[in-house]
């Protein structure tokens, strides 16, 4: 399924078969679009320092290594 900015359904698979859609958002209603004027607003050098530094990324998931799921 392709969704516009807006929410408005503009291709979508109708089988489940395999398939794939195509579809066209144009530039003028992306612009248009809500979200946009945060892409413009964005101050990167205010973040440079934070998003600059090293670090380990870490992903815990709880339910990975818990004892419960074990005993099965």
């Amino acid at each position: 399924m392709i969704i516009d900015p807006f929410g408005e359904i503009l291709a979508e698979c109708r089988s489940f078969e395999d398939s794939f859609v195509t579809s066209l958002i144009t530039h003028e209603k992306n612009i248009q679009a809500g979200g946009h004027r945060y892409l413009k607003a964005r101050r990167p050098e205010l973040n440079r320092e934070i998003i600059g530094q090293n670090h380990k990324s870490e992903q815990t998931v709880v339910w990975l290594n818990s004892e419960e799921n074990t005993k099965y």
